[in-house]
């Protein structure tokens, strides 16, 4: 996927991966992850509080959702996990 984004962009995502992704559910096995942190971690990409960076557009905010989902899909289809709980 790097090669398909600028390095703009990308920097972009890696800063909100560690500093709204991995703070919220980083520390969760995978086989725990529940509906419930998703949802967390939704409300506080809409939020962003407590971050000075800028807010998210909801255009951002889905493709960084959609990437979550298709993580957990793969995690699914490899067994790791039963089902997505996204």
């Amino acid at each position: 996927m790097q090669t398909k984004l600028r390095e703009s962009t990308l920097k972009d995502y890696e800063s909100i991966l560690t500093v709204s992704v991995l703070p919220l559910i980083g520390e969760v096995k995978l086989k725990d992850i529940r509906p419930e942190h998703i949802d967390q971690l939704t409300h506080m990409l809409r939020k962003r509080e407590g971050i000075k960076a800028k807010t998210l557009s909801p255009r951002r905010m889905n493709i960084i959702l959609i990437r979550v989902r298709q993580v957990l899909d793969l995690a699914h289809e490899r067994g790791y996990i039963e089902k997505n709980p996204h």
